[in-house]
């Protein structure tokens, strides 16, 4: 699968200022950010539900370990309009070459870790759409970590001294706020400062699929909206 994962990456390119990029960002209502380990790439394998073959565009987001060595890709697939494509596998990771479970503590590093006034800050979301509207929003840097499993199992560096997690607000099982607590339990045993923000369905959302809300969700409603909810959270002034 090492072959697979590295002739994939090898002849994708840079995401910044491509067209299939923007199109995707401006469907889903964030800006195109750029972002060194989000790639485009084009002919790639996808099989549907339905076990068929076809070659699609797909929008990669590097999954890399804790060392910084990368251990897969995740792939959103994009129609030739650079919108994401509908069905059930419309988003997959390529299985890593390693066993499965080393992608545990891996994340999709949307931007680099930085010191600023408060002291090396990160925020972490799941997804990757979740990860650019809070990048967009709050102007931190972000991980996104894939799925609410890997939220749990992120391991950041070690100079990191603030994790600000931006959980999923999942109405039935409430599985974003429960991992983002397992996160934030393992993290303050290390002697990390961790804030967990939980968005609010703002007034006059239209969320149809009623499953809950998420930090994009926030952010599509308005910018107004989401500093003011990011800014009641944690004080700051964005």
């Amino acid at each position: 699968m090492k072959g697979t994962l590295d002739a994939l990456l090898n002849r994708s390119v840079p995401s910044a200022r491509h067209q299939l990029y923007k199109s995707y960002c401006e469907s889903r209502g964030i800006p195109a950010l750029a972002c060194s380990d989000l790639r485009i790439a084009t002919g790639v394998f996808h099989r549907d539900a339905n076990d068929v073959v076809t070659h699609k565009n797909a929008l990669l987001g590097i999954m890399r370990k804790p060392n910084g060595e990368i251990m897969t890709v995740h792939r959103i697939y994009l129609d030739e309009n650079g919108h994401g494509i509908k069905g059930k596998n419309r988003k997959m990771m390529l299985p890593p070459p390693a066993q499965k479970g080393e992608v545990n503590g891996c994340a999709i590093r949307l931007s680099p870790t930085k010191n600023g006034p408060r002291g090396n800050i990160l925020a972490l979301t799941e997804g990757i759409e979740t990860g650019l509207a809070v990048m967009a929003g709050s102007k931190l840097p972000v991980w996104a970590c894939y799925s609410s499993a890997l939220l749990e199992s992120v391991i950041i560096p070690d100079e990191v001294e603030k994790v600000i997690i931006f959980a999923d607000n999942d109405y039935k099982r409430g599985q974003g706020l429960t991992s983002a607590e397992v996160l934030a339990t393992r993290l303050r045993a290390a002697g990390k400062c961790v804030r967990i923000l939980v968005p609010i369905e703002p007034n006059g959302l239209e969320n149809i699929t009623k499953k809950g809300v998420d930090w994009l969700d926030v952010y599509n409603h308005s910018l107004a909206e989401f500093k003011h909810q990011v800014r009641e959270c944690l004080k700051l002034d964005l």
